[in-house]
């Protein structure tokens, strides 16, 4: 069953003199960070807790808070420096005779002085306070991991739910398939016999162009794939261990599968179904925004608990610090839609001082990048492209490509644009990093031909950390070196 890695717990207990508060809250965290927050004097409890907690709670950002009261005992001791106070009442004689002074010098006189007492905490027993301790962390422990369970449990049934809801689109997927063939080599064979007006038909020529189509559209491949994730699936979600990276790299692949048979499909209905699954694929991967609030909420909490805890100093300090990380925080944003003002406008300057030359330099390297498979491509004011095919340029939205093929279109708007800016100049470096990485082995060796040509007339530096991508490119007589 999965865990959520939201949740909280609660103990409060009076035991062996003791006051004792355990409070436990988490929210998602790819990895596992403890802030534990404890008095100062127990500070050396912080690392036991930590690595008692650590066996139960495996990832998250969990918050612990600790408060220790003493109510039978008291936690400080007060001693007398008698050195110092000797001195102290010899001096204040001396005053007296020195000045003819009134003798009144009293208990209180003498106390008025700070430096003859001295405040000590009254050291503790460490393992009699950590045992006692455990057991009100135990209890806080048990709520906190009963929650999860129960927040796990929700969202394992709605997964399940979405994903049988998937399952069912791709069976419908998989079976509207064929039906796309036979109604092309249908509407071919109309066609035809429309054209020929009662001429013979050559029958072979098309069963060849159905066989053509058919191989171009074919999404079998991807169906059975689909399945294969459906059921690792069923399999992680079932296993009792941590889920959420393994879950996350699926969804992506399901993704993945899902983008190649819209862009392979050339079929309303089973356009439909991806734009389906594709939705139920949005709600799985949805929740940042309730996740954000979820730390917002958390956030302003801490907040209130901070101004009311025992020492007011160290805690000023750490708002401080909070409020200095948002003001930071704050100016980077600010500064993020300052650039991407200025990147539209840059887009749109590029567009005025480019225009048609740009699409026709671009859709040039797209087809070499493909090798054929692709045409050209369409760029719109708001720097939106089409891939064109076969002349055609609906439905080819990058959004319904492979994530390689939109990796080569982009590729090729940098290779334009660059090509375009220094045409009459000398060209700078073009630094590519890692750009091939979604590329299959080739769509890589047939980059790395057409990189090579292009770099005899301007040098391209690439940055990989794949020894297949070098060894591909030494083949091509590039210079490769290891750092």
């Amino acid at each position: 069953m999965l865990k959520s890695m939201t949740g909280y717990g609660r103990r409060e207990a009076v035991t062996e003199g003791k006051k004792i508060l355990v409070e436990i809250k988490s929210v998602n965290h790819r990895y596992s960070d403890y802030n534990i927050k404890v008095q100062r004097h127990l500070g050396f409890l912080e690392d036991k807790i930590r690595k008692y907690v650590s066996s139960s709670i495996t990832r998250g950002k969990v918050d612990i808070y600790l408060n220790v009261e003493n109510y039978e005992t008291a936690d400080k001791q007060i001693t007398l420096n008698k050195e110092i106070a000797k001195n102290y009442i010899d001096v204040l004689y001396q005053l007296r005779d020195e000045f003819g002074l009134k003798d009144d010098i009293t208990v209180s006189n003498v106390a008025s002085n700070p430096d003859i007492f001295s405040t000590e905490r009254v050291e503790e027993d460490e393992e009699a306070l950590w045992n006692t301790v455990k057991t009100v962390l135990d209890g806080a422990l048990s709520d906190f991991i009963a929650m999860r369970e129960r927040e796990g449990e929700r969202i394992q049934k709605d997964l399940c739910e979405r994903i049988d809801y998937m399952r069912t689109l791709v069976k419908e997927v998989d079976e509207r398939s064929p039906q796309t063939v036979k109604e092309y080599s249908d509407k071919l064979y109309e066609k035809i016999k429309e054209v020929l007006d009662g001429k013979e038909i050559d029958e072979a020529r098309i069963l060849t162009e159905v066989a053509i189509y058919a191989d171009k559209v074919a999404v079998n491949e991807e169906t059975v794939r689909l399945g294969s994730h459906f059921e690792e699936f069923d399999t992680i979600i079932n296993s009792g261990s941590p889920a959420g990276r393994k879950l996350d790299f699926l969804i992506q692949e399901i993704n993945r599968e899902v983008n190649t048979i819209g862009s392979k499909a050339n079929n309303a209905e089973i356009a439909k179904l991806v734009v389906e699954i594709k939705a139920e694929l949005e709600k799985i991967t949805g929740e940042t925004a309730e996740r954000k609030q979820a730390l917002i909420e958390i956030e302003t909490e801490d907040r209130e608990k901070l101004k009311n805890a025992e020492e007011p100093e160290t805690l000023k300090k750490e708002i401080a610090d909070l409020e200095a990380v948002t003001k930071k925080q704050l100016n980077f944003c600010n500064a993020a839609d300052i650039a991407l003002d200025t990147l539209k406008d840059s887009f749109a300057e590029m567009r005025r001082s480019y225009g048609s030359a740009l699409e026709k330099k671009a859709g040039d390297i797209f087809e070499a990048l493909t090798d054929g498979r692709y045409s050209g491509m369409q760029i719109s004011k708001s720097f939106d492209i089409n891939a064109e095919k076969n002349g055609i340029f609906g439905g080819k939205e990058l959004a319904f490509l492979s994530s390689g093929t939109i990796d080569q279109a982009y590729l090729s708007l940098r290779l334009a644009l660059s090509e375009l800016m220094f045409e009459n100049s000398e060209r700078l470096p073009v630094f590519l990093d890692d750009a091939l990485s979604q590329y299959d082995d080739l769509r890589t060796k047939t980059a790395l031909k057409y990189l090579k040509e292009y770099s005899e007339n301007g040098q391209i530096i690439m940055f990989t950390c794949h020894r297949f991508v070098t060894d591909y490119a030494a083949d091509t007589g590039a210079v490769c070196k290891d750092f």
